[in-house]
């Protein structure tokens, strides 16, 4: 073979070895941007950041993953949700009583060596299912409309900072999710969509999109909540739970695991997180 028959092979063969750097290269930056695969195989814990209504869909979420895994310990969920806690008051907006009791109470729990860890790894993506009451004047006020772009910005920006506090704790991934349908404050809850989507427009490579999940429990509304048509019941636990599994999970989701959940196979219990009420003094994420 001569030197013209050659080069065809050894132009592909620089073009593999181009190629596998590339992916390697690409890798590297995804993972450092928190843009990687989250289900990966790794062991790793997962926190939730929000309040009442996501008692019970992070257990069910629990199950689909140790379910994806294959074995329980892979995936480890840390519910630090506390109840009425929005936006506004993880921020200390609403004054630094209710920011000891969820911020700082999450950084206690989770974040520092003890029993609440129960051997897990420190959180290194959290779940952010929230809202944005109490970031502005009164709880019931919101974005008006996909116009309002003064409560739009306010929103955002309460949204990127909770977020970029979480993410100087050493978290990785951010996934950021608005409030399930509320009834009695919409269309300011619908609304909060319009702030969550000016920051994925702010390109922060930690934060990424939650699930969308106004639209799939305003679909089973009334039958997907309770008696007080605000809380969610198991019907609405589930659609969540399913709503973060594909989100996490990505094309590897699996169907006989999403099918599982949607019978009701993977049930659990309301389960309220049982963290102290009080924090140890203030983070330095606190003082910020």
């Amino acid at each position: 073979m001569n030197f013209v028959d050659k080069k065809p092979q050894a132009f592909l063969a620089v073009a593999g070895i181009l190629t596998i750097c590339t992916m390697l290269v690409s890798g590297l930056n995804a993972e450092s941007t928190g843009q990687g695969p989250v289900l990966d195989g790794n062991k790793k814990s997962f926190v939730v950041v929000g309040y009442s209504t996501s008692y019970q869909w992070p257990g069910i979420l629990q199950k689909m993953l140790d379910e994806h895994a294959g074995k329980e310990g892979t995936y480890k969920m840390l519910n630090a949700a506390v109840s009425g806690s929005s936006v506004g008051k993880w921020l200390g907006i609403t004054g630094e009583e209710h920011r000891q009791r969820t911020f700082d109470a999450m950084v206690n729990s989770y974040f520092e060596p003890g029993e609440k860890l129960e051997g897990a790894h420190k959180p290194s993506v959290a779940l952010l299912q929230q809202s944005l009451q109490f970031v502005y004047e009164e709880r019931t006020d919101g974005i008006r409309s996909a116009d309002d772009s003064e409560r739009i910005k306010i929103g955002a920006d309460a949204f990127m900072k909770l977020a970029g506090q979480i993410h100087d704790l050493g978290v990785e991934t951010v996934f950021i999710s608005t409030h399930i349908y509320k009834k009695p404050m919409e269309p300011a809850i619908e609304n909060e969509r319009y702030a969550l989507r000016e920051v994925l427009e702010r390109d922060k490579k930690f934060i990424r999109a939650g699930p969308e999940l106004w639209e799939p429990t305003k679909a089973v509304y009334p039958d997907g909540f309770r008696e007080d048509t605000v809380h969610p019941n198991i019907i609405g636990a589930r659609i969540m739970a399913i709503g973060w599994y594909k989100t996490l999970a990505g094309s590897a989701a699996k169907k006989s695991i999403i099918e599982k959940a949607d019978n009701g196979a993977l049930d659990v219990e309301v389960q309220k997180p049982g963290r102290g009420s009080k924090a140890r003094g203030t983070t330095r994420a606190a003082r910020r």
